[in-house]
């Protein structure tokens, strides 16, 4: 646990930030998106959000969206769709990543294509993202599929096609 479940703090908080500091900087060059994704979630865990300068955090939340969308094995947004990170996008040319984040972590796939297609243009600027268009829009799908199971009772899982395709 980092900072944030309290259990460690002083010199051992600043070793772990660092070296998960280099770990995600390293899986960002050299990939793949879910060991840079799981690193930069730990580096933050380690991290006091304000030791980051302005850019740091806006440059960490891009890279951080982009890797939970394009990342194989990345199916859980909500750690990071909770962490204040990401309102290092908020009124930046990157918005639209926040949005996107929102709306995959809700589950809530109309609101996904609806910002998908506002900012298309935006999208193709970012190269994690170009021809994986497809594969993003059905990995928010089967979120969606799994958060509408999870939001019903232990004992209410069994969903019908037509609960499916309306949430889809």
């Amino acid at each position: 646990a980092g900072l944030a479940g309290g259990e460690m703090g002083g010199e051992a908080a600043v070793v772990h930030s660092a070296y998960h500091r280099t770990a995600q900087a390293y899986y960002k060059v050299v990939g793949p998106p879910r060991s840079f994704y799981e690193s930069a979630l730990l580096y933050l865990s380690y991290t006091p959000h304000d030791s980051m300068t302005p850019e740091e955090r806006y440059s960490l939340a891009t890279d951080l969206s982009l890797a939970a969308l394009t990342g194989d094995g990345v199916h859980n947004f909500g750690e990071l769709v909770t962490h204040p990170i990401l309102t290092a996008l908020t009124g930046t040319p990157n918005a639209w990543l926040l949005d996107t984040m929102l709306a995959a972590g809700d589950g809530d796939v109309a609101r996904f294509r609806q910002v998908a297609r506002d900012h298309a243009a935006a999208a193709a600027r970012q190269p994690a993202l170009v021809g994986r268009g497809r594969a993003v829009e059905e990995k928010v799908t089967l979120l969606a599929v799994v958060d509408l199971a999870f939001r019903r009772g232990a004992d209410d899982r069994t969903l019908t096609f037509a609960e499916v395709a309306e949430r889809a």
